[in-house]
C-alpha cells in the first residue's frame, strides 16, 4: 500500500511545507521530482509483475 500512497504523502506535505513554513521553491522541486521518480519507478514493476503473471 505504501508503495502507491508514498508519492501523494510526500507532495501533500511539500506543498503544506511550502505554504505554512516557506520552505523554498527548491524543496518543491526537489519534492516533486523524487515523488514522481517514485511514481515511474513503482508503475515499471507493477507492469513487470503483470507481464511475469500473464506468462
Amino acid at each position: 500500500m505504501c508503495i502507491a500512497t508514498g508519492p501523494f504523502i510526500i507532495m501533500r506535505r511539500a506543498i503544506c511545507g511550502r505554504r505554512i513554513e516557506r520552505r523554498p521553491v527548491g524543496w518543491l522541486v526537489a519534492s516533486s521530482t523524487i515523488a514522481g521518480m517514485w511514481s515511474l519507478f513503482s508503475g515499471i514493476l507493477m507492469l513487470n509483475l503483470v507481464f511475469v503473471a500473464i506468462t
